[in-house]
């Protein structure tokens, strides 16, 4: 881009326009930035286990979205059992969804398995546990997602969604091991609990 006044014949773009398309341009790519970065700020620097968007927000009563169950910085993760909390009033999950071509252990070369999986609404509860075992898979190394829910707007508020991990609720995460006589050893991540706001 030339910035600068009729050369010759060939028209180029006035200085004083060129500097409000470039100031733009700033602009634009600082926008960008932050929007790209805002995804990325919530990945955990160690092993743990949050909500994506950790702050959730519904348009209005009726209304859905997806809340994903992610997990950081796992090193050779090959099962998890993970149980969820949230004020039924607020809101309901009316999906869980384990198993999917962009979740965690297929994006890592597994087949995984789900053990189980249940949701109460009445309660407010979400248990689920899934795994991959199979020869030659030594685990995930890394972060990605576990799960995702479906939660749909029942009144205005904000409800806070949370990871149990106390008595048959205990957050249990296995990681592959050649040295222990199971071949596998129990992991704690730290837990971040969210937010699902219904307007």
């Amino acid at each position: 881009m030339r910035c600068n006044r009729i050369d010759g014949n060939r028209a180029v773009i006035p200085r004083q326009i060129c500097w409000i398309i470039v100031a733009a341009l700033l602009v634009l790519a600082s926008l960008s930035s932050c929007l790209t970065s805002s995804s990325s700020e919530e990945e955990k620097s160690s092993f743990s286990l949050r909500f994506y968007p950790s702050a959730a927000t519904l348009a209005g009563v009726d209304s859905t979205a997806t809340v994903d169950i992610v997990v950081d910085k796992a090193v050779n993760l090959i099962a998890a059992k993970v149980t969820v909390k949230f004020n039924p009033s607020i809101f309901e999950v009316t999906n869980l969804e384990i198993v999917g071509t962009d979740f965690v252990f297929y994006r890592h070369g597994a087949d995984p398995y789900v053990l189980d999986e249940s949701v109460d609404n009445a309660s407010g509860v979400v248990e689920f546990s899934v795994g991959a075992m199979e020869g030659g898979f030594t685990g995930v190394t890394g972060g990605g997602t576990l799960a995702r829910l479906t939660v749909k707007g029942k009144a205005a508020g904000t409800a806070r969604i949370t990871y149990a991990n106390t008595g048959r609720d205990e957050i249990i995460f296995t990681q592959y091991s050649q040295t222990s006589e199971t071949g596998w050893l129990k992991v704690t991540p730290t837990l971040y609990s969210g937010t699902v706001e219904v307007k």
